[in-house]
């Protein structure tokens, strides 16, 4: 949780001055920003390309980011394909695939290899079939 990463910013005041907080860019320099609770975890999934996480000292009341780093935030999220790196493009879509592909039973895989008709159906391998298709095109 959040509380187990304040030992890592070296705060020696009192963790109750400081709170994560989650600032997102949503359009022409404007931002919108939120407290996180104590406990929330998983906080790297949670994160988008338009979005932030600043520690926030509570006993000041400026703004997170300035105008010049919203728009920033702002351009982050517009992402050229090219500039992204292969291998993790790959990484990220074999994981996403294989989600789908270890819900196939034994018995849709054998069924649908021989042209078999079976009462157990072949959602799952049809789901994996339109994954594929939908990855390729």
């Amino acid at each position: 949780g959040i509380n187990a990463e304040y030992g890592q910013f070296e705060i020696l005041e009192d963790v109750a001055n400081f709170a994560l907080c989650e600032v997102i860019a949503v359009h022409a320099g404007a931002v919108r920003q939120k407290q996180l609770a104590p406990m929330t975890k998983n906080l790297a999934a949670r994160l988008s390309l338009s979005s932030r996480y600043y520690l926030k000292d509570n006993r000041k009341t400026e703004s997170l980011v300035q105008e010049h780093v919203a728009q920033e935030m702002l351009r982050d999220t517009v992402t050229n394909l090219l500039l992204l790196d292969p291998e993790e493009i790959a990484r990220q879509i074999t994981l996403k695939s294989f989600e789908v592909f270890k819900k196939i039973r034994p018995v849709e895989y054998v069924t649908d290899l021989f042209g078999l008709k079976s009462g157990y159906g072949q959602e799952n391998i049809e789901a994996f079939a339109e994954k594929v298709n939908t990855e390729m095109y």
